[in-house]
Order: structure tokens, then C-alpha cells, then sequence
């Protein structure tokens, strides 16, 4: 996993680029001296984030640059084969054994 310092950078100013509406929900407004970064989630999505506070918003909400699927995740599909595997392998053998 990533670090906010990796992939936001360091807080360049103390000027703020974050408000909040009357729901209290966060308006991230662009940061001209910020380059844009791209981010994605566990499930290949993307955003583009234009300030520092929002880049910091979405990598501690477990967003990174990985477009490749996360690595727990993908170890989960594979151990999940492999079990499918082993077991349909074993019913076919011994279903060849008791054939015989």
C-alpha cells in the first residue's frame, strides 16, 4: 500500500482547497500548482484528483495508482481456484478408482 507521500507528494502550501456544502459533504476545488494524479480502487476505477487534500481524501480512503487488481484480492481468486481445482481433480479420481 501506498503512502500519501508517495503518491500526493508534500503539502506545498497551508492554504486549504477544501470546503464543505450545507450536507456537509467535501467540495475539493483545484489546485493550480498541483499536478493532476491519477487514482484507482480495488475495483479499477479512476479518478482524477487536482488538489493536495483530495489526493490525500481518496489514498486514505484505499485508493492507489495500481490499475492491476489489489494483491489480496487476487491472492482470494487464487486460492479459490485452487481449492475448486483440487477438489473436482480428487472427485474425478476417485471416480475413476471406483470405475476400475
Amino acid at each position: 500500500m501506498f503512502s500519501v507521500k508517495e503518491l500526493c507528494g508534500v503539502k506545498s502550501t497551508e492554504e486549504s482547497f477544501i470546503s464543505f456544502d450545507t450536507n456537509g459533504n467535501f467540495i475539493f476545488e483545484n489546485d493550480p500548482s498541483f499536478k493532476s494524479v491519477k487514482l484507482t480502487d480495488k475495483f479499477n476505477r479512476e479518478v482524477m484528483v487536482n488538489s493536495y487534500e483530495e489526493c490525500e481524501h481518496y489514498v486514505l480512503g484505499g485508493w492507489n495508482r495500481s490499475e492491476s487488481m489489489n494483491v489480496e484480492y487476487f491472492s482470494q481468486y487464487l486460492l479459490l481456484v485452487l481449492i475448486v481445482v483440487t477438489v473436482l481433480k480428487r472427485k474425478y479420481l476417485l471416480r475413476l478408482k471406483y470405475e476400475i
